[in-house]
C-alpha cells in the first residue's frame, strides 16, 4: 500500500464522509423531485384527457343537434331539381359557415337521387381537388335522371349563392348501395362511422347519418378531425412528446408527433407493442415508462367516453429526460450551494481541527529528522494537549541518547576496521597490475590520478612518480573535451567504450576507446578506467572508405553513361498526344533499358522496353550490348526503304547477334545473359501498331474504355538456352484516337509487398490501369508510383527486388 500523509489521510477520511452524506441527501432529493415531475406531468395529460373528450362530445352534440333539427324542416324531402336551389341550402350553408370542420353535407333519396353541398372553404387542397373556381363558397352537386340515365350536375355558388360554373357529367353514383344508406335505415338512432380518409383534403373524418322521412331519405353529415390534431398540439406538452387519438385497430383519428416526426397511419406498425399487444390496448388509467429508439418515455393511455358503440383512446407520450429537466436543474443548483457552504464555512473548521492534530505529529517528524542527521543534542520535547503524542515525544527523545552512545562504540570499531582495508588495497593494486590494459584509478572528488599500472604509464609516456597525485588534465586532454565523459557518467553512471582522440603531455597523439566506472578504492569514491589504443583500426576503416568512395565514383560515372543511352522523351510527342516514361533502376545503375527510334519518313517509329540479365553494375553492361544490337537494326531498317518492320524479326535479330557477342552458341557457354521485354512498332500514317514480347505482355485500353491484355512469347531473347532460330510471333492492332497503351518491365508486377509480403501482380497493375484511365498521363505516372509505394511500404524493411520500367501512350 502506498503510505500517505496523516494530513492527507484525515482529510481524505473527512471528504470521503462528506461527499457520503451530500450524495445521500441528494438521492432523497431526486427521489422526490422525479415523484413529483410525474404527478405534474399526470395532471397536465388529465386536462389534455378532458379537453379532448369535450371537443368529441361538442362534434357529436353539434352534428346530432343538426340532424335531429333538419328532420322537422319541411319539403325537405324534396328531390334535387338541375339549376335550382334546394329548401334546406340556407340552412345548410349557414350551419357550415359556423361549424367550418364539416366537410359536406348531403340527402341521400330511395330512387337514387343524391343532393350534396361542399364546404370549399375547409383548406386549400379542397378548392384545388374540386377545381373551384376563385369566387366559389359552395360546391353543389346534384344526381338526378336525365333521358333515362343518372347524370350528375356540378354548381360552383358564391356566397350570395349565383351560380359561377356548371358542369354536367354521368354518373354511377348509387348513395342506396352505400354503407352510411343501409347502416342509417338499419337503425333507428344517429349513426357515427370509424374515421376514414376524405381524399379530397387526405384528412380523416367521420360521418353522421340517420332516416329522417319515411320514404327513405337520409341525411349525413361529414366532418373532418384536423381540429383535433390541432388541439393535441396546441397542449402544453414538453419538447419532443407525442399525442394520438386512435381506434382499437390502431388507425389514428387525430395525431400530434414529435418523436418520429412523420404522419402515422397506423400507431401498432409504427410503435409496435406500444399501446396496443394482441389485439387490445394495453397499459390503461396508467403511467407506463417505454423505450422507443433507445429514449425513454412517460406514457399515459385513457378511454375516451363516447355515446356511440365506437371506441376512442387517447395515449400521450412525453420524453422522461425532458420532464426531469427542470428540476435537475434544481438539484443541481442545490448541490453548488451546498459545495459554497462546504468550502466556505465547512472546511476552514475541519482544516483548522485537523491542525489541532497534526502540526504536534509534524514537530516529532523534525525532531526525529534531527536523529536522523546525527543532532542528537539538538532532539527536544514537543507539547501538546495530547497525552499520546506527548509519551511519544519523550521516547524520541530516550532513543536519540541511547543512538549516541551506540555511534561512539561504531567509530571505534571504524577504527580497526580501516586498518584491515588498507590491506586489502595492496591485494587489489596487485590484481590491476596484471591486466594487460592501460588501467587508472582517479579520485571522484579531486580528478587526480591515486593509481597506474605499468600498461597506463607506457601509453601515456609517464613514470609513476609523474603520474600518481597528477590532475587528468596534465596527463591528457581529448579533442571534445571531457564534457562527453561528465555527461554520460551524470546521466548513466559509468562510461562504456566512448571514442576519442586523444593527445598526452608528451604530444602523442591517437585514437583510445575510454570505459570508465565507479569503485570505491581505499574508502574513497574513485573511478576506474581503462584506455585501448584503436589508432591502427581506424587508419584500416579510413582506407577501406576511401576505397569504397572511388568505387562508387565509378557506378556513379557508370549512371551517367547509362543516361546517355536512354533516348529523348520528347521524341515521342511527334506521334503520341500524351505519354509517359517512368525509368526507375534499383541501384545508381540497373538491368533495365528503354529505346526509341524514329524510322523511314517519320511516320513510324520503333519503342523497346527491356529487363536484362541481373540489376546494379552486371545489368548495366547488358544495356550497352542492347543499345549497340538496336543501333545496328536501326541502320538495317532505315538503309532498306522497301523493308516491312517487323518487331518478330527484330527479336529474332537480337537473340541470334547476343548469342554471338556473348559466345553463348552452346549448353557449355561460360556466360548466360539475355533479356525480357517488349518491342513495338508503330506507324501513325496507317495507323497500325505492332507488339511482340519475350515473357512480356502489352496492356491497352480501347477506344470504347474496354481492357485488353496482348500476350507475349513464353520465350527470352539470348540466353544460351535460346534456340538460334527461334521465330518469335508479333501481333497487329488496328489503332484509333484516344487508345492507349501501358508496358512495363517485370520489376514492377514481381515486387513483393502488401500485407502478406506477395508479388503486386499483373491483376493488380490491370485494375490500376482501369480505374485511372481516363485521367492525364501526368496525373497516371504519380498514380503508380504512389501506389507501388504503398504496396512496397506495407513490409517493413522492404527492398527493392528489380529494376522498373512503366512506359504509357496515347494515340
Amino acid at each position: 500500500m502506498t503510505p500517505l500523509k496523516i494530513k492527507t489521510s484525515i482529510i481524505s477520511l473527512m471528504s470521503v464522509i462528506v461527499f457520503l452524506i451530500v450524495g445521500t441527501v441528494m438521492y432523497f432529493q431526486y427521489k422526490s423531485s422525479n415523484e413529483f415531475a410525474l404527478l405534474t406531468t399526470q395532471k397536465v395529460f388529465d386536462k389534455i384527457s378532458v379537453k379532448v373528450i369535450n371537443q368529441i362530445e361538442n362534434y357529436d352534440s353539434q352534428s346530432m343537434g343538426f340532424i335531429n333539427l333538419s328532420k322537422e324542416i319541411r319539403d325537405i324531402d324534396d328531390k334535387p331539381v338541375a339549376l335550382q336551389n334546394h329548401t334546406i341550402l340556407p340552412i345548410i350553408t349557414n350551419y357550415i359557415t359556423n361549424a367550418n370542420y364539416v366537410y359536406g353535407i348531403y340527402l341521400g333519396f330511395k330512387n337514387d337521387n343524391f343532393y350534396i353541398v361542399y364546404n370549399l372553404d375547409l383548406s386549400p387542397m379542397m378548392r384545388t381537388a374540386q377545381k373551384a373556381p376563385k369566387e366559389a363558397r359552395w360546391l353543389i352537386k346534384k344526381n338526378i335522371i336525365k333521358d333515362g340515365k343518372f347524370v350528375s350536375f356540378k354548381e360552383f355558388i358564391d356566397k350570395d349563392f349565383k351560380t359561377i360554373l356548371t358542369l354536367e357529367v354521368p354518373t354511377n353514383y348509387q348513395p342506396t348501395k352505400r354503407p352510411w344508406y343501409t347502416d342509417a335505415l338499419a337503425s333507428s338512432t344517429i349513426i357515427k362511422t370509424n374515421p376514414y380518409i376524405f381524399s379530397s383534403v387526405q384528412q380523416p373524418g367521420v360521418t353522421y347519418a340517420k332516416q329522417i322521412t319515411s320514404q327513405g331519405t337520409v341525411l349525413c353529415l361529414d366532418i373532418t378531425l384536423s381540429s383535433l390534431s390541432k388541439l393535441l398540439s396546441s397542449q402544453n406538452l414538453v419538447e419532443g412528446s407525442a399525442a394520438f387519438i386512435f381506434k382499437e385497430d390502431g388507425k389514428p383519428v387525430a395525431q400530434f408527433d414529435q418523436i418520429l416526426n412523420k404522419k402515422i397511419e397506423n400507431l401498432n406498425k409504427a410503435y409496435p407493442n406500444s399501446f396496443i399487444k394482441n389485439d387490445k390496448v394495453i397499459d390503461l388509467e396508467k403511467q407506463k415508462i417505454v423505450t422507443i429508439n433507445g429514449k425513454e418515455y412517460l406514457k399515459y393511455t385513457t378511454q375516451l367516453e363516447s355515446n356511440f358503440k365506437s371506441k376512442d383512446y387517447l395515449t400521450i407520450l412525453s420524453p422522461i429526460d425532458v420532464i426531469m429537466q427542470p428540476y435537475t436543474i434544481k438539484i443541481y443548483k442545490a448541490l453548488g450551494i451546498t459545495t459554497l457552504i462546504l468550502l466556505i464555512f465547512v472546511m476552514p473548521i475541519v482544516i483548522y481541527a485537523i491542525g489541532l492534530l497534526v502540526n504536534p505529529i509534524i514537530q516529532l517528524g523534525r525532531e526525529n529528522k534531527k536523529i536522523e542527521e546525527g543532532k542528537f543534542k539538538d532532539v527536544k520535547e514537543v507539547d501538546s494537549f495530547m497525552i499520546e503524542i506527548n509519551g511519544l515525544s519523550q521516547s524520541l527523545v530516550s532513543m536519540s541518547k541511547a543512538i549516541e552512545e551506540s555511534q561512539k562504540t561504531l567509530e571505534s570499531k571504524v577504527e580497526a576496521r580501516t586498518s584491515e582495508l588498507a590491506l586489502e588495497k595492496e591485494n587489489v593494486e596487485q590484481i590491476l597490475a596484471n591486466i594487460l590494459l592501460p588501467v587508472f584509478i582517479t579520485s571522484k572528488a579531486k580528478r587526480t590520478v591515486i593509481y597506474s599500472n605499468k600498461f597506463a604509464q607506457n601509453l601515456y609516456e609517464m613514470s609513476q612518480e609523474d603520474i600518481t597525485d597528477a590532475e587528468l588534465d596534465n596527463v591528457y586532454t581529448l579533442s571534445n573535451g571531457p564534457e562527453a565523459i561528465i555527461k554520460e557518467i551524470t546521466e548513466t553512471g559509468r562510461v562504456n567504450a566512448l571514442e576519442e582522440q586523444i593527445t598526452t603531455n608528451t604530444g602523442k597523439e591517437f585514437t583510445g576507446l575510454l570505459s570508465v566506472t565507479p569503485i570505491t578504492y581505499n574508502n574513497e569514491d574513485c573511478y576506474i578506467g581503462m584506455t585501448v589504443d584503436i589508432t591502427e583500426q581506424k587508419n584500416m576503416e579510413n582506407e577501406v572508405r576511401a576505397i569504397h568512395k572511388h568505387t562508387r565514383e565509378s557506378i556513379e560515372y557508370a549512371s551517367l553513361i547509362q543516361g546517355a543511352l536512354l533516348p529523348d522523351e520528347n521524341l515521342m510527342a511527334n506521334y503520341f498526344p500524351d505519354y509517359f516514361v517512368h525509368w526507375m533502376p534499383k541501384d545508381t545503375v540497373g538491368g533495365d533499358i528503354w529505346l526509341f527510334s524514329e524510322l523511314r519518313h517519320k511516320d513510324e517509329c520503333l519503342l523497346f522496353f527491356i529487363d536484362c540479365t541481373g540489376h546494379g553494375v552486371p545489368g548495366a553492361f547488358v544495356t550497352m550490348i542492347v543499345k549497340a544490337v538496336e543501333r545496328e537494326i536501326i541502320t538495317k531498317i532505315i538503309d532498306n526503304p522497301d523493308m516491312d518492320v517487323s518487331p518478330a524479326w527484330v527479336m529474332s535479330y537480337f537473340n541470334k547477334t547476343m548469342k554471338i557477342l556473348l559466345k553463348q552458341e552452346t549448353k557449355d557457354s561460360k556466360s548466360n545473359a539475355g533479356w525480357d521485354g517488349g518491342v513495338i512498332y508503330y506507324n501513325k500514317k496507317s495507323q497500325i501498331l505492332k507488339f511482340a514480347g519475350a515473357e512480356t505482355p502489352l496492356f491497352y485500353v480501347d477506344a470504347n474504355g474496354t481492357f485488353n491484355t496482348v500476350k507475349g512469347n513464353r520465350y527470352s531473347v539470348g540466353y544460351k538456352k535460346c534456340t538460334m532460330d527461334y521465330e518469335y510471333k508479333e501481333t497487329t492492332i488496328e489503332v484509333h484516337k484516344g487508345q492507349k497503351f501501358y508496358c512495363t518491365t517485370d520489376g514492377y508486377l514481381d515486387q513483393n509487398g502488401g500485407e502478406k509480403d506477395f508479388p503486386f501482380s499483373k491483376k493488380r497493375f490491370g485494375n490500376i490501369i482501369k480505374d485511372i484511365h481516363t485521367k492525364p498521363m501526368i496525373e497516371q505516372k504519380d498514380i503508380f508510383i504512389d501506389e507501388m509505394d504503398k504496396y512496397e511500404s506495407m513490409i517493413e524493411n522492404n527492398d527493392r527486388n528489380d529494376d522498373m520500367t512503366v512506359i504509357v501512350f496515347e494515340i
